[in-house]
């Protein structure tokens, strides 16, 4: 964790502030309101999206959150090397070389169909080894999993075989639907992937009545709470990226990605502005230079379409978005000095931006925006988050 000095991070270029407190009031908010037997699957995959998994795992372990999932067995591994004993979904599959070494962390493993779960049984047998797994299904996204649509009773049939297999205990069934919009049809057809699922589990739990079945994410279950089930995986709602979940939840966004302005100066009526001549002024325009750009991990797409917050005022980008830095028009941001900060996304005198705001204009979803920032942007972690739940 590096540490909170406000003098210290202040003197960045830019930087982004990860409020733990927050995250932790949003964990509770968020537990509170699921059904009596769902508990939080925290998603701490991508680094916790660009957050810093080791440090929210730490919070999160502290409030009693019962299972972590991740992608890869190296992001299991660093939450185990930083003392993390919390049990470890990796939700992508395991090569069967590394089977006792995912045995051996206690981890669990995804088995996505029965050669590969095989594989895995044979390595860990080789090592004297016993590891838990859950079965991916695949109710349409056509990612990971073994298919169910159209095959039930050969789905079934395979199920078992996995489950029969010696070295694996399997412990968990899960999918991860296609949530691709807001659409009525769209709607629907989640609905029809959730009910596959379901049939699934209720056939499982024939042969398992133990086994622990998940099928929400953060996106899914406002929408569709009556399909919780054992756990919801949980990633950009802890965070509070997305304003449409706030009221729900009762969860506030703790993330802020901040810059500084570096420069101010006119130009006049019918100046191109940056690469390419995108934006020409209509005016006697005043612009900032603001010290973070696509090197940052800022996409180009903003270009011309997104804003930031200076003085507590939205500024809105103009011209092309260069490798190190962004241009703003504060013209009517009298106030505006160099060397004020800049707020990407979080909030400055009332206002606020989310980092939803951002995803819809690059297009594309609010856990990427933040994945995809680049570590010359240090986080800071505000907050006393870990003394408070102890």
């Amino acid at each position: 964790m590096i540490p909170v000095n406000v003098m210290e991070y202040q003197q960045n270029r830019a930087w982004m502030e990860v409020d733990l407190d927050v995250i932790a009031r949003n964990y509770l908010n968020i537990d509170a309101r699921l059904r009596e037997g769902c508990r939080i699957m925290a998603v701490l995959k991508a680094d916790a999206y660009g957050l810093g998994a080791v440090n929210i795992a730490r919070v999160f372990e502290r409030l009693g959150c019962p299972a972590f999932a991740v992608a890869t067995i190296e992001e299991a591994v660093e939450l185990r090397d930083c003392r993390i004993c919390t049990p470890v979904l990796i939700l992508g599959p395991v090569n069967p070389a590394h089977a006792a070494a995912a045995a051996s962390h206690n981890f669990q493993v995804t088995l996505v169909d029965y050669r590969q779960a095989k594989a895995l049984s044979e390595a860990t047998q080789s090592c004297g080894k016993r590891i838990d797994g859950h079965i991916k299904v695949d109710s349409g996204l056509s990612r990971f999993g073994l298919v169910i649509k159209n095959r039930p009773d050969e789905s079934i049939s395979e199920m078992k075989e996995i489950m029969s297999l010696p070295g694996l205990n399997v412990v968990g069934v899960f999918t991860h639907t296609s949530a691709f919009g807001a659409g009525r049809a769209e709607i629907e057809r989640e609905r029809d992937e959730l009910e596959l699922f379901a049939q699934t589990v209720s056939k499982l739990k024939e042969v398992n009545p133990y086994l622990k079945a998940h099928c929400l994410s953060s996106s899914t279950l406002s929408q569709f709470p009556e399909y919780s089930y054992d756990f919801v995986r949980i990633g950009a709602l802890y965070s509070g990226m997305h304003p449409e979940y706030s009221s729900k939840f009762d969860v506030a966004q703790a993330v802020g990605l901040k810059a500084r302005v570096m420069q101010t100066k006119f130009l006049e009526e019918g100046t191109a502005v940056s690469y390419g001549a995108t934006f020409v002024t209509r005016r006697l325009t005043r612009i900032a230079i603001v010290s973070i750009g696509y090197a940052d991990g800022l996409r180009r797409s903003l270009s011309n379409r997104g804003f930031m917050i200076v003085q507590g005022r939205k500024a809105p980008i103009i011209g092309k978005i260069c490798c190190d830095c962004t241009i703003l028009d504060v013209t009517d941001i009298p106030e505006a000095r160099e060397g004020d900060v800049v707020t990407i996304f979080g909030r400055d005198s009332g206002e606020e931006q989310y980092v939803y705001h951002y995803a819809d204009v690059y297009p594309g979803s609010v856990s990427e925006v933040t994945a995809t920032l680049t570590p010359r942007i240090p986080r800071f972690y505000l907050g006393s988050a870990e003394e408070k739940v102890l």
